[in-house]
This record gives C-alpha cells, structure tokens and sequence, in this order.
C-alpha cells in the first residue's frame, strides 16, 4: 500500500468537509480507485498515504494546481488514482489542494467520505 514520506510532518484533517472539484470512488475492480475530475488541464494528484482506522482505511490525496503562468485547457480532466484498498472495505478519502509549486506543510486535508 501507497505511504508517505516520513520526513513530511502529518498535516491535520480539517473540521470543514472537502467542498473542491468533483472526486469519486470506483469499487468495480480489485481495489479501491479514487477518481479526481481537475476542472483543467495541468493540475496534479497523488496519494499521499494510506492508513487503518477501525474497520475502514483513510486514504490521504494532494492535488496541485496548474501553473498559472501556463495556458492550460479548459477542460474537464479525470485523474485515477489507484489507492490499493480491497474495494470491499470502507473508504474515507481526505483531500488537500495546493497551489503550484507551494509546499506540503501544515495545510489541512478535508474529508470526503464515500462509504
């Protein structure tokens, strides 16, 4: 499973829930698949981390926006991301979004719960 860098402090999970662009869950597969739909092209995420709360697993994504000094495509972009969560188990995915270049630090990630 996907974990983070241990030299990264954890950031905090925000009281607020995620209220970003559009993300699902597909549990059609083996695995647990987090869709995140960019609103243009030239954003990125990643699964930061994985991590067993319980009876179900957290799933921690950084999504990063485009360069603003880049024309970007003005077009929905789905990002899938493989999350290796067996899709029978519960998921809650935690999102963060940060700008171009800015550096993971204390910025919160904001829940998204699916199931």
């Amino acid at each position: 499973m996907p974990s983070g860098c241990g030299s990264e402090k954890q950031a905090a999970v925000a009281k607020e829930p995620y209220s970003g662009p559009p993300i699902s869950v597909e549990t059609s597969g083996p695995q647990a698949v987090v869709v995140f739909q960019a609103p243009s092209g030239g954003w990125a995420a990643q699964v930061d981390r994985t991590a067993r709360e319980l009876d179900r697993m957290e799933v921690f994504i950084t999504a990063r926006r485009p360069n603003p000094a880049v024309q970007q495509t003005p077009a929905l972009v789905e990002h899938r991301l493989a999350t290796g969560v067996p899709s029978a188990m519960s998921v809650t995915v935690y999102l963060r979004i940060l700008g171009h270049g800015e550096v993971p630090g204390e910025q919160p990630y904001r829940a998204y719960r699916w199931k």
